[in-house]
Parts: C-alpha cells; sequence; structure tokens
C-alpha cells in the first residue's frame, strides 16, 4: 500500500529542495521544469525503494532541463537518480563528482560509462574501487591507480594492468597515434 503525501509534507519537501546548496550557482528553471520536478519527487517519495527502482529501472524519459534541475536541488535522492540517468549529459558530471553526498557519487561511479577522470581522485575508496574494475577504465588511469594510497585499489590496478590483453594494448596505441 503506497504512503500517500499530505499537502503540508510535501511543501516541507518542496522548501527543502528550494534550499539550494550555497556553493553552486543555481540557473532559474521554468514553471514546467518545476511541475516535472514535483512530479518525480512526489513519486519517489510515495513509496522510496520501489519508486527509487521504478525510475532507475525503467529509465522513465526525464527532459536535460528536469535532469538538470535535479542535480541542482537539494534533494540527495534527485541528485542520486540523475547521476544514474543516462540522458544526464556530460556536462553536469561535475557537479555530481563533487556532490557531498556519496551516495550521488556511487551512483556515478556505477554509470555504463562513468566520468573516470572526474572520480579518479575520490577521496573514498569504494568509488575508486568501482572504478579499477569497470571494463572500460581508460589504461593511463588503471596505471595511475597502481600507486592508489589504498592497498586494494592498488592491488586490483596492478593485477588489471599486468593481465591487460595484448590486443587491447594494441588497439590503444593505435588509437593514439
Amino acid at each position: 500500500h503506497p504512503l500517500t503525501i499530505s499537502a503540508n509534507m510535501l511543501s516541507m519537501i518542496t522548501m527543502a529542495s528550494a534550499t539550494r546548496r550555497p556553493s553552486m550557482a543555481t540557473p532559474r528553471f521554468s514553471r514546467a521544469t518545476i511541475r516535472q520536478l514535483d512530479y518525480l519527487r512526489q513519486r519517489l517519495y510515495s513509496h522510496p525503494t520501489y519508486g527509487m527502482l521504478s525510475l532507475r529501472e525503467k529509465h522513465v524519459p526525464i527532459p536535460v532541463p528536469v535532469l538538470t534541475a535535479m542535480v541542482h536541488d537539494a534533494d540527495p535522492l534527485l541528485r542520486e537518480l540523475a547521476a544514474h540517468h543516462p540522458s544526464t549529459p556530460p556536462k553536469l558530471f561535475w557537479i555530481l563528482a563533487h556532490d557531498s553526498k556519496e551516495t550521488v557519487r556511487y551512483a556515478l561511479a556505477r554509470r555504463t560509462t562513468p566520468p573516470f577522470d572526474l572520480l579518479i581522485k575520490d577521496r573514498l575508496v569504494g568509488i575508486r574501487y568501482l572504478l579499477v574494475q569497470h571494463p572500460n577504465i581508460p589504461l593511463p588511469l588503471l596505471q595511475s591507480l597502481v600507486r592508489d594510497p589504498s592497498r586494494t585499489v592498488a592491488t586490483w590496478a596492478k593485477c588489471r594492468v599486468s593481465t591487460t590483453p595484448l590486443s587491447w594494448l594494441i588497439r590503444k596505441a593505435e588509437q593514439l597515434h
């Protein structure tokens, strides 16, 4: 039985989202974008676990202005959803990669093609660990993780560098020339 959101609770959520994170300049959004954002928020909070999974797994089409509003929102669940969504434009990755909530950065690291260069220096070992295991991590970044302060990440990187198929190395070398 899904939870219903009272008007009071919805206004509290909306007020929380209106409180922007002060470290970033937030763009202005149209009323239509705000309405779509509020609809997503209501859907998400009607049942937090199922709402998040359904929005994630079904890859509900979300317009870029709404994704941009989600990235700038104070609600970490909306930012996490934006980090995971396949339509989020790469120009927003920098904001997401520097988010104060680790769940947002984890969602970004779990993308099919994460922004390796932005997350490679993340302070959380778990994020660097996800990157070192990613099959598409560029070889230079993988080699830089060999000197990672985390023993686990460094060990994985050493194993991956030493077992990188020769055909892959040749292909990468040809791409550079």
